[in-house]
């Protein structure tokens, strides 16, 4: 595959501004959920794991125009690998400067914590603070290794593309009824994360191609299928309805769940756009957000940690509802702060990377 990837349809304004909402929306949520919002008001506040699947969704829904620009696959891929790795490995140098500041010694370095930095797979014994969520950066890249196969299917045998996400769905399905996990690994990447939500990124393909799969009686159909899906499971395997049990690893019961919260937002899109409008502020946060989503996504995690061992002059003493307020907002504002150099510092060094790749990759061609 070293023709460049066509895309058939070019998507709507409103379609664009919607996906730029939902992902800064998705945002937030995944830092409110980590500093406590996943847990405030069990089991029901576990549904806002759900997001996991939206962002693999909005991926999906505009990776196929990010590949249009290259006419290889493997700029495509070096390019995509290069954007998620830079950023990576930022982390880590500022993590290092954590570790060296709270234990005034550069840690013990080996072969194997210096391979699992450089293969996602950092060592908890020399991270000062946790950065679980490096799991989406491992699934995402997996998935990018295969999604130029999506891509060419998409334009010439969708229905495999169809058959693809069924297996997907299969497979969750034997998920939640195994009574063990099935995290295939290889070299620490989870293969069954990267085909599970590679059902949602092809769905979200769709969504950007194929609009006949997006009419709202179908949008008002998948919201059914996911709700009386999950009512099923539920009533008759007496599961228990916490997402936080069955998000990790993803089952059926939660991709049903994600269904019917991505048909829920498409089907509500213009309501949504309209109000978000009307408030220039919430419009102006979420564009912010939206503009350094992936420097929020992996400095909120340090912005807990800081809060928890360094502010703990203004948090409450007992853990309860304020403590929570106060913590929240305190990470998002830390986290929004340090994301405005992180996001240039970052952009900098990917496009004189990908510059400096780029003429020997098409010369290896």
């Amino acid at each position: 595959m070293t023709q460049n990837f066509k895309c058939s349809q070019i998507i709507s304004l409103e379609d664009s501004i919607l996906l730029k909402y939902y992902r800064s929306l998705s945002i937030f949520v995944i830092v409110f959920g980590h500093t406590g919002g996943f847990w405030f008001y069990e089991p029901y506040s576990s549904f806002l794991l759900t997001v996991n699947a939206v962002f693999f969704f909005i991926s999906g829904s505009v990776s196929i125009f990010s590949s249009t620009k290259w006419k290889t696959y493997k700029m495509f891929v070096l390019d995509r690998y290069i954007s998620l790795l830079i950023p990576y490995y930022l982390l880590c140098l500022i993590s290092l400067l954590v570790y060296i500041v709270n234990n005034h010694s550069i840690p013990d370095f080996n072969f194997d914590y210096l391979l699992k930095w450089l293969t996602m797979r950092p060592s908890n014994q020399i991270m000062p603070f946790p950065i679980g969520q490096i799991w989406w950066l491992q699934t995402l890249l997996l998935i990018t290794l295969w999604a130029p196969l999506f891509f060419w299917l998409n334009n010439t045998k969708e229905k495999y593309n169809w058959l693809i996400i069924v297996f997907c769905l299969f497979l969750s399905t034997v998920q939640l009824f195994s009574n063990e996990k099935m995290n295939i690994s290889f070299i620490g990447f989870y293969l069954y994360n990267a085909s599970f939500y590679s059902a949602f990124f092809i769905f979200g393909l769709f969504f950007t191609t194929k609009k006949k799969y997006f009419i709202k009686p179908l949008l008002a159909l998948y919201i059914i299928v996911g709700l009386s899906g999950c009512l099923m499971l539920i009533y008759t395997f007496d599961l228990n309805i916490s997402y936080a049990i069955h998000c990790f690893p993803p089952n059926l019961y939660y991709a049903l769940g994600s269904l019917s919260l991505i048909g829920s937002m498409l089907l509500t899109k213009k309501c949504f756009i309209q109000i978000i409008n009307r408030y220039k502020f919430i419009s102006i946060v979420l564009l912010f957000f939206y503009k350094h989503t992936f420097s929020i996504f992996l400095l909120h995690t340090f912005s807990i940690y800081f809060c928890e061992n360094y502010l703990w002059f203004i948090l409450p003493e007992e853990k309860n509802m304020l403590y929570a307020l106060i913590k929240f907002i305190s990470v998002l504002i830390i986290t929004c702060l340090l994301s405005i150099p992180f996001t240039a510092i970052s952009k900098q060094l990917i496009t004189r990377i990908v510059s400096y790749m780029k003429p020997l990759v098409n010369k290896s061609l």
